[in-house]
């Protein structure tokens, strides 16, 4: 070997530069029978002739068989690698951040390879009693989120984080999926098409929640004429709807207050065409809402339909009987408003009756 050494060019007692031995070396330059004697292995042949030298077998170009196999051997890299990379052993928080290049660079890829080049699940293996968090790796394996228990873990793990409490489902609202996204939830989170209310909803199936309380309702809810209806029956109670009149009084604050902002805005903020859109059996008349749809005067049908409401709530015979209304008639139908938006009660009666002397 000291022969060999020279020939390679280092002092025989140089044991870093032994680890580039390789079975080639020893068969250019007469080590056949070496290699026989000791079973094809660099390893061996320089432990038996240097047995005072620490060797690393890890860093030969061919560890020996079924060396990998050795737990006491995986452990032993792990300290060294430890060292080497500068991460403290068995400390979760040091070693989230791990890469598959932090092995294959540092001679571990035989040893990575036993555990499907996934560093995640070398270091649950090898140091089961730390509080592994796995979503925090860089990496998750995308059978880790098959298991519900898993994805419930991290729900947990994230209400404790945020401060939430299991017991208190309403905190779980103000939750959106951008927490999740900054809480490594991401790949979670695209198991249910990024949706945090797909996500939650199908993790606890036992709570009623309610999609128009969280921060965003999801995507396409408002546009389902049952998806409004539910939210409308829950509006009603929480405002003391008693029967379908008592709708004119709610005012857009009352959608505001109630997580009903979204909806108002698919209808130009107008409760009385939400309404409509939704309650399609029941004939609103849009002058009684406590506001009027701005554009109500454009509407023609709605227009003469306020009209001969107060016609008939006034007994009127003919279209001359405007000329004696008085304010407080008006007033007691529910159009005044109307009328001063639409430039008072002419310019009202000229659009209905066009082929009138006013």
């Amino acid at each position: 070997m000291t022969w060999l050494a020279g020939i390679r060019g280092h002092d025989a007692h140089d044991y870093e530069r032994w680890y580039s031995l390789s079975n080639s070396d020893l068969l250019k330059n007469g080590g056949r029978g070496l290699l026989v004697q000791f079973g094809d292995s660099c390893s061996k042949i320089l432990s038996a002739v240097y047995p005072d030298a620490v060797w690393l077998l890890w860093m030969f170009p061919k560890t020996p068989n079924k060396f990998w196999e050795d737990i006491a051997n995986q452990l032993a890299y792990m300290a060294w690698l430890s060292k080497r990379i500068g991460r403290e052993e068995g400390r979760p928080e040091n070693w989230y951040s791990v890469s598959q290049a932090d092995f294959t660079d540092n001679f571990g890829a035989g040893l990575l390879l036993r555990y499907r080049n996934s560093p995640q699940q070398l270091l649950m293996a090898l140091y089961p009693d730390a509080k592994w968090r796995p979503w925090k790796f860089a990496r998750t394996p995308g059978s880790y989120w098959t298991s519900m228990e898993n994805q419930k873990n991290y729900m947990a793990w994230l209400g404790e984080e945020l401060g939430l409490h299991d017991s208190n489902p309403e905190r779980w609202y103000a939750l959106t999926k951008e927490d999740l996204l900054r809480n490594d939830g991401g790949s979670l989170l695209s198991r249910y098409d990024d949706s945090y209310y797909k996500l939650i909803s199908t993790l606890y199936p036992e709570i009623d929640w309610l999609p128009w309380m969280f921060v965003r309702a999801p995507n396409g809810f408002w546009e389902d004429r049952l998806n409004r209806a539910r939210y409308l029956r829950w509006l009603g109670d929480r405002v003391k709807i008693k029967r379908m009149e008592d709708w004119y009084d709610v005012t857009r604050k009352d959608y505001e207050d109630n997580f009903g902002s979204a909806l108002l805005t698919m209808y130009n903020n107008s409760p009385s065409r939400a309404l409509a859109a939704t309650f399609v059996d029941y004939d609103f008349e849009p002058w009684r809402f406590a506001k009027t749809p701005v554009d109500l005067g454009k509407d023609w049908s709605s227009l003469s339909r306020a009209v001969h409401h107060v016609e008939t709530s006034l007994n009127f015979k003919s279209p001359e009987d405007w000329n004696r209304v008085t304010q407080e008639q008006l007033a007691s139908t529910g159009i005044s408003a109307m009328i001063r938006r639409e430039g008072g009660l002419q310019a009202v009666l000229k659009k209905v009756y066009p082929d009138h002397s006013w």
